[in-house]
This record gives structure tokens, C-alpha cells and sequence, in this order.
């Protein structure tokens, strides 16, 4: 039958089995656990994969953090889903590679390079944030009387 890490899709018309109103058809990913002790049909929890995430309504999205479910997790019977075959994509060193005539498309992105930031020395040789937000500066207390 199926085993972890197998690439899946949900049947055609199977709706989410806790907010039925979104239709799950054609979502894919890899299976991540199996729980055949659930008491009647198997389980298997899938990982969506990009494609996926990228096509889910944004509503899905706060639905399931507002009530508590993981967005990028799901279990269902193993009657609604069926093997998908090969991932189209390959993420090798975080660079997409095109199989099975498929485009990448904007699925996956590179990080932005995170450059610390600049220090500026002032007059008093004290170091003052590059930053637009002001800091805080301590009252000045003189020892005149």
C-alpha cells in the first residue's frame, strides 16, 4: 500500500474533513505517518508540498491557525488519496531544477543576503544605531550645585 515519504495527491472531490467547505481535489505531498491503529481505516498524515501551498486559498491559511490545525499538515483515509508519481521539482543547494517538463515557476526563492547593521561613532565616542528609530539616551545628571 503506501509508505512514508511517498509522493500523493487527494482524489477528486474530497473536502477537508474539518472545514468542508474547501475542496482539497488535485492537493499533493508526501506522506510523513501512517497510523493504522486509528480504529477504522488508515491514516496518513501529509506533508503538502510547494505547489500546493502556493495554490491554497490564503483563507484555508487562517482558518486552520484561528482554530488550532496546521495549514501544511493533513490526515486523511487512505481511500482519498492515490500516488502521484515523481515530484516535479528538485531542490538541490536551494536551486530549482526543471524534471518532467514541468517549470518551477516561482516556487522556490533563494534567501536575501542579511547584511549586519552599520554602528555610527557620534561626537561623545558612544556607538549610535544606523537605524531610523531613535534611542533612548539617559539623562545628562551634573555635579554642579
Amino acid at each position: 500500500m503506501f509508505k512514508i515519504n511517498d509522493f500523493v495527491r487527494v482524489k477528486p472531490g474530497i473536502k477537508d474533513p474539518d472545514m468542508e467547505k474547501y475542496d482539497l481535489s488535485g492537493w499533493q505531498g508526501n506522506i510523513r505517518d501512517i497510523d493504522e491503529e486509528s480504529g477504522e481505516e488508515t491514516l496518513v498524515t501529509i506533508e503538502w508540498d510547494a505547489e500546493t501551498l502556493e495554490k491554497m486559498p490564503a483563507s484555508f491559511v487562517r482558518e486552520s491557525l484561528r482554530d488550532g490545525y496546521d495549514f501544511d499538515l493533513m490526515s486523511l483515509p487512505v481511500s482519498e488519496i492515490e500516488l502521484a508519481g515523481e515530484k516535479n521539482i528538485v531542490v538541490i543547494s536551494g536551486t530549482p531544477v526543471k524534471r518532467q517538463g514541468r517549470e518551477p515557476g516561482n516556487l522556490i526563492k533563494k534567501a536575501p543576503d542579511v547584511k549586519p547593521e552599520k554602528k555610527k561613532k557620534t561626537v561623545a565616542g558612544s556607538v549610535r544605531s544606523a537605524s531610523p528609530m531613535p534611542v533612548p539616551v539617559p539623562p545628562v545628571v551634573s555635579e554642579r550645585q
